[in-house]
């Protein structure tokens, strides 16, 4: 985090007061990754509208097709869907098309991000994927892959490896030099060799955060297939100050998050005022940096810190993105399962 980024950068200390009796009063609930809304953005709104804003949690991409497939996402006002996927429900009728709803400043975002979260939802954060680790326990610096399929003695055991049905598989095929999208059942199957000989080496299979979350300054973990934006709250959470991120040289998949309104929820106008809300330039900028995340918002980018804006771990050079960086894409029903299986073989028994 960037605890020099104060509040009253964006607010005089009056420019939001509660407001009481409020009756048309309702809560705003979203289905979201951990420690990825800030929790300054929503005191402020439950503060300014008498709303509220509920969230929970999930730690892999399945989870999301479990939900709406389920008939459950009807639970829920706002989904964070990964953009590879966001067309797909919203063509299988799960998602409203954001054209359909009263929604401001979506001007302000930027047309690259919008455009890969599609008709149905819209652009909140992008970034990498890549490996953090410890630079206490390793000996060298890490610049492949290889150190986490294959790790040398000090990370054996202490690797957490999240497992979405697409992130981890396509990580193994970086490494190998495959098409990470590729439908390809023979490199697929190496993918699979590859993670099937990690196993041993793996302390568990869940993402980073959630775990660091749960074990605190008691954890184990030393290194963790990461999205960009994620060492700082590991630090947070483990006190281990000594965490980095890297994007190994074979590459690194690049993502983009999306906010979506599930199909089969009525969308309240408090939802509608929080998305309002939440892409304000000012609220969209302290969100960035109290989350440590980037934002597609091209106005709130100009409030930003220098210190932020030059992080590489959030804003890589536009070079190193086309180059290394390998947008997810919807795959195909049959690509999609076989990875889903791959995951649910390796996490069986572990």
């Amino acid at each position: 985090m960037l605890p020099y980024f104060k509040l009253s950068t964006f607010f005089a200390p009056a420019v939001y007061i509660g407001i009481s009796g409020n009756l048309f009063a309702a809560n705003v609930s979203i289905y979201n990754w951990e420690a990825y809304l800030s929790p300054k953005i929503i005191q402020l709104f439950e503060e300014k509208t008498g709303h509220t804003v509920t969230q929970t949690y999930f730690d892999n991409d399945h989870n999301i097709g479990t939900l709406f497939y389920s008939g459950k996402s009807n639970f829920f006002d706002l989904i964070m869907v990964q953009s590879s996927r966001a067309t797909l429900f919203g063509e299988g009728g799960y998602l409203k098309p954001v054209a359909s709803l009263n929604l401001k400043n979506l001007s302000q975002l930027n047309s690259r991000w919008r455009n890969s979260c599609g008709d149905y939802s819209i652009p909140y954060s992008w970034g990498t994927t890549g490996l953090a680790y410890r630079t206490s326990v390793a000996k060298t610096d890490i610049t492949s892959w290889e150190a986490f399929f294959y790790p040398s003695d000090e990370f054996k055991e202490k690797i957490v490896a999240q497992t979405d049905t697409t992130t981890l598989t396509e990580t193994a095929l970086l490494y190998l030099g495959k098409n990470p999208n590729t439908d390809n059942l023979d490199d697929l199957k190496q993918a699979y060799t590859i993670l099937v000989n990690q196993k041993p080496d793996i302390l568990e299979y869940k993402y980073g955060i959630t775990y660091v979350s749960e074990f605190k300054n008691k954890s184990k973990m030393a290194m963790t297939l990461a999205f960009s934006g994620d060492v700082e709250e590991i630090i947070t959470q483990t006190g281990q100050d000594d965490w980095v991120y890297t994007i190994p040289k074979e590459g690194s998949m690049l993502w983009v998050d999306c906010l979506s309104f599930p199909a089969k929820k009525m969308t309240t106008a408090a939802t509608i005022e929080f998305v309002n809300f939440l892409n304000t330039p000012k609220i969209a900028a302290l969100n960035s940096v109290d989350v440590y995340i980037t934002t597609p918002n091209d106005a709130a980018m100009a409030l930003l810190p220098k210190a932020l804006l030059e992080d590489e771990e959030l804003y890589p050079e536009s070079n190193l993105i086309e180059k290394l960086s390998y947008p997810y894409k919807t795959l195909s029903d049959e690509s999609y399962k076989i990875r889903q299986k791959m995951m649910n073989s390796l996490t069986l028994d572990k």
